[in-house]
């Protein structure tokens, strides 16, 4: 199954990644199937261009894919934005992400992933990291009633290089956090709708205050056995940022999405 999709408004790439919508609605159709092997993704892209009164340029794209085979699955995501305003760059960011995930038991497994970003106008030069985790179903006797609920815990080791700004020097930040994260998606039985919140709490281990916080939550309509509507609302706060970077950013979107 591959998803095309097109973003209304938004930006795509965050400090946070939330992969939990793909997962919990690719993930457990393929692993449902008889020999547990399947492969989901879904290209999204956005271009916007005017001229006259209002001279301006916006490109985004993200691509997430998905392999299962029984017991263990792999995902890779892309995404990407450029833009301009008045021939004046605002926007220059590119996302790769790369996870595995292997069943320990029917109820637990581990993960692992790496990750590199950069994003011009968050200072942000280079961000990569890597670590892991697990992942463990909660109140697994309700999945019958159409809920599904998940949380893992790891960590991860990230080390970020930072722009110079104004008064601002170079920065390089070498830092070891706690990754976790609660996930739940909610269907009615016969009901096409779903819903979706995922939240992620991302502390610093040797100086708590400084933490990453991610919420989204999303509003999933199928129209049609191949479009849908999705919309939905991301909160990504930063305690600690950068100087000159505002701590909390929030993005409204709606996607419409083409499966095939």
């Amino acid at each position: 199954m591959c998803i095309l999709g097109l973003w209304m408004d938004g930006l795509f790439a965050s400090t946070i990644v939330n992969i939990e919508s793909l997962r919990l609605r690719a993930m457990e159709s393929l692993l449902a199937s008889e020999d547990g092997e399947g492969f989901a993704g879904r290209l999204e892209a956005r271009l916007d261009s005017s001229s006259g009164n209002v001279d301006k340029f916006s490109a985004d794209f993200s691509n997430t894919s998905l392999w299962a085979r029984q017991g263990s699955y792999n995902i890779f995501i892309l995404s990407g934005g450029y833009g301009e305003s008045f021939s004046v760059r605002n926007a220059n960011r590119l996302f790769v992400h790369l996870r595995h995930v292997q069943d320990i038991s029917p109820n637990l497994a581990w993960e692992a992933f790496t990750q590199g970003q950069k994003d011009e106008f968050k200072r942000l030069r280079f961000r990569g990291l890597a670590g892991g985790g697990l992942r463990w179903p909660l109140w697994p006797s309700h999945r019958d009633s159409g809920l599904s609920s998940y949380m893992g815990l790891g960590a991860f080791y990230s080390r970020e290089d930072l722009d110079p700004k104004g008064l601002n020097l170079a920065e390089r930040e070498e830092m070891v956090r706690i990754n976790s994260y609660l996930s739940l998606l909610y269907q009615r039985p016969q009901s096409p709708l779903s819903f979706s919140t995922t939240v992620y709490f991302q502390p610093q281990v040797d100086r708590l205050k400084d933490f990453h916080l991610f919420w989204e939550s999303s509003l999933n309509w199928p129209l049609t056995p191949r479009l849908g509507l999705r919309l939905s609302l991301d909160v990504v706060h930063d305690n600690w940022p950068p100087a000159e970077v505002k701590k909390t950013d929030r993005r409204y979107r709606m996607n419409w999405t083409w499966s095939y």
